[in-house]
């Protein structure tokens, strides 16, 4: 199955895996401005849950400009988890990662540049800083004018702010 997902928001949502979505064999391509927050998993992956069972079974995520915050799931992995990392592809750029709970917030490869994560990697040009949401409580998730998320995005992306200046997160 594949998806293009544009300007969209997942929010409260409850699942057995993935709060957001369950990957087995799933395709989610050239997606853009997502934002996922406080969906919860009973098992794993409070916003996604990735199986990549092998074979015909390969999970491909690509996401560019993503904010995944505030997941929850019973078994403490709120964020992305990745059950066969060989049979899944996953690609960010310029997204937020932030405030899930659990001992990570993503599997520690693929490609993840230019991203802000929680207690994540700092290699790739992503950062381990507080993104500074305007009102995250509230539901606010965008970024209050001194994030380092500001400029800080890959400096090639398609997308530019309406100041000219490099993409954000």
């Amino acid at each position: 199955m594949g998806l293009t997902m544009n300007n969209v928001s997942f929010y409260d949502n409850t699942a057995s895996r993935g709060g957001v979505a369950y990957g087995h064999g799933l395709w989610i391509y050239e997606s853009s401005h997502i934002l996922m927050y406080e969906n919860e998993a009973t098992s794993y992956g409070g916003a996604l849950y990735l199986s990549g069972n092998g074979g015909i079974y390969h999970d491909y995520i690509s996401l560019n400009k993503a904010t995944i915050a505030d997941n929850e799931c019973n078994n403490g992995i709120g964020g992305i988890y990745v059950q066969n990392e060989p049979y899944t592809d996953l690609t960010l750029i310029n997204c937020i990662i932030w405030g899930n709970d659990g001992n990570y917030q993503l599997p520690t490869v693929d490609d993840i540049t230019y991203c802000c994560i929680e207690d994540g990697p700092t290699t790739n040009h992503n950062i381990d800083d507080d993104p500074e949401f305007v009102n995250a409580a509230g539901d606010d998730y965008s970024l209050e004018y001194f994030s380092p998320c500001i400029d800080a995005g890959d400096r090639d992306s398609d997308y530019d702010d309406e100041d000219e200046s490099m993409a954000d997160m």
